[in-house]
């Protein structure tokens, strides 16, 4: 059984970022994103076994 809010689709996503934007501000939600960009990088390359050699 799929949960309904698994789904989202591209207007309720817009809106969750617009809302993101305004709590956090322009400045501090890229530097969210930066280090959630940096977060999955580091996931993935320890999942491949490329981090920490």
């Amino acid at each position: 059984m799929v949960l309904g809010f698994a789904r989202i689709g591209w207007t309720e996503f817009l809106l969750i970022l617009a809302v993101l934007v305004l709590v956090f501000g322009v400045n501090r939600f890229v530097q969210v994103k930066d280090a959630v960009v940096k977060a999955v990088r580091n996931l993935k390359d320890a999942a491949k076994g490329g981090a920490g050699d």
